[in-house]
């Protein structure tokens, strides 16, 4: 009875012509032997049975599709990034539902829209130059975009296209992916901004600035005080160290010191410093380690105060005075090393 249903289902036109094919083979079937109609019955079932479990497999990849389809869909739907396709003219042919919250309006009501509508009036060039640089080149391409929501709202995307052609002419479409980095670009800017600030800071600073790397074996940053401190340009101090500063007498101690910082300790010294034209002063170091592993250090030239601790040492020292022994003076090739020592 099932049989007899499908085949009273089938399409009048096909079963027409079934009915004819048939009549023409009964004359020649009727001389056949019964041998070779029995073979021939049973291989048309065999036929017949391969036919069916075909059409089982038919509809079971139907399903399979159907439920991929289904789940693509979802996929494509509930997908965090927003996805848009448009046609060749730019118009929206496709759009998720996180396309429609990026830009304020129901999906429904993006369809057909320009894309060209949400991009802000000074980023309009850059997407039409962005557009031929994707076609030229036939990849996905990024691009920075600002774009303005149908509320009026500014935003920044993270942009990724890539055009597909279709095989009818002028049907070139394009594929979208945009990402909303509308706070990080805030972020950044605002960090600028508080760089920007941070140099104007240090550069209107006394004391001299210097950053190095974690082994201090590099000068990374300098400010103007430090230049002028030691003599140097601030080009020139970037290709020195913290050891060509100083006096060849000094480095296994601050050595020492700049090893404690990448416990946690901060450095307060005095370290004698030597400028370009080799003359040499005493300088007020604090220094610590950044969270990003650099060093970051002051130097406060102290000349005056040692003069003025000299002097006051001298007053003191009257009978040391009248037996003529040379103590004063801070030019570094009159003092020995260990009363430079002493002194700190």
């Amino acid at each position: 009875m099932k049989r007899l249903r499908e085949r009273a289902a089938m399409p009048g036109g096909l079963r027409a012509r079934a009915e004819k094919r048939l009549a023409k083979t009964s004359g020649e079937m009727a001389q056949m032997p019964v041998d070779d109609v029995q073979k021939l019955v049973h291989e048309l079932q065999v036929h017949q049975i391969e036919l069916e479990m075909q059409n089982e497999e038919l509809r079971r990849t139907q399903l399979d599709l159907e439920t991929a389809r289904d789940s693509y869909a979802d996929l494509f739907d509930f997908a965090p990034t927003a996805f848009l396709s448009l046609d060749g003219r730019g118009r929206i042919t496709a759009a998720n539902l996180a396309a429609g919250s990026l830009l304020d309006l129901e999906r429904g009501e993006l369809m057909q829209e320009k894309f060209t509508r949400f991009i802000s009036s000074e980023a309009q060039d850059d997407f039409y130059l962005y557009q031929r640089q994707v076609l030229n080149s036939k990849k996905k391409l990024a691009l920075e975009l600002d774009l303005v929501t149908a509320k009026g709202s500014p935003l920044t995307v993270q942009m990724h296209g890539i055009v597909i052609n279709n095989p009818e002419p002028h049907q070139t479409e394009w594929r979208l992916t945009l990402n909303d980095i509308t706070e990080r670009k805030q972020a950044e800017e605002e960090l600028r901004r508080s760089e920007a600030r941070y140099r104007t800071l240090i550069e209107q600073a006394s004391d001299g600035l210097f950053v190095t790397d974690a082994e201090a074996s590099r000068l990374l940053d300098v400010n103007s005080a430090c230049s002028r401190l030691t003599g140097y340009t601030r080009k020139e101090l970037l290709a020195l160290s913290i050891v060509d500063l100083i006096v060849a007498e000094e480095v296994p101690r601050i050595a020492a010191e700049i090893a404690k910082l990448s416990s946690g300790e901060n450095v307060f010294s005095e370290w004698w410093v030597r400028r370009k034209d080799g003359t040499v002063f005493p300088g007020e170091v604090t220094a610590r380690q950044t969270p990003g592993g650099r060093i970051q250090g002051f130097i406060r030239d102290v000349t005056a105060r040692k003069q003025a601790e000299e002097a006051l040492r001298r007053s003191e020292l009257p009978s040391a005075k009248s037996n003529g022994c040379k103590t004063g003076g801070l030019e570094r090739d009159l003092l020995p090393v260990d009363f430079l020592r002493q002194i700190r």
